[in-house]
């Protein structure tokens, strides 16, 4: 059972702020995958909604030194 969001992510400047939001958050439990687009200043996280939720996922991302908001909440398989 899993859910995507998408979370909008303010202050990344180059690849490496992508690699470590990436590899920070795959390490969160309930979290299955997580894509950052670095153009797009955008996070496509898949989760699981029974572990974690959107809000807790963008605050992990604030956590990192980064700006995180919650854009949408897209029910996904």
């Amino acid at each position: 059972n899993s859910s995507k969001c998408y979370i909008q992510v303010t202050g990344m400047t180059c690849a490496s702020c992508v690699a470590n939001i990436e590899r920070n958050l795959r390490r969160e439990e309930g979290i299955y995958s997580i894509l950052v687009a670095l153009m797009a200043g955008k996070a496509e996280v898949r989760y699981n909604p029974a572990v974690i939720q959107p809000p807790m996922i963008a605050e992990f991302i604030r956590e990192l030194g980064f700006g995180a908001t919650v854009i949408e909440n897209i029910e996904g398989r």
